[in-house]
């Protein structure tokens, strides 16, 4: 039987991935997979809208990109 291990990251804004990306074109140089949505095995799902009151932006299990932190 093959192990793995799962690693659960929560919190707030770090959780969230709350980082400001400005050069997505840059981010796909190195790291394409997190621009197209296509990296198996790293998996998002919760609240990314941010700090705003009006929290309204909610995802199901996906694929981690760009632009999923607010």
């Amino acid at each position: 039987m093959k192990e793995i291990d799962i690693y659960f990251v929560t919190g707030q804004s770090n959780a969230s991935g709350s980082t400001k990306i400005t050069d997505v074109a840059a981010l796909e140089v190195d790291y394409p997979a997190l621009v197209t949505g296509t990296v198996p095995y790293i998996l998002y799902a919760g609240n990314s809208a941010g700090n705003n009151p009006n929290n309204a932006v909610t995802y199901d299990w996906c694929s981690v990109r760009a632009g999923l932190g607010s």
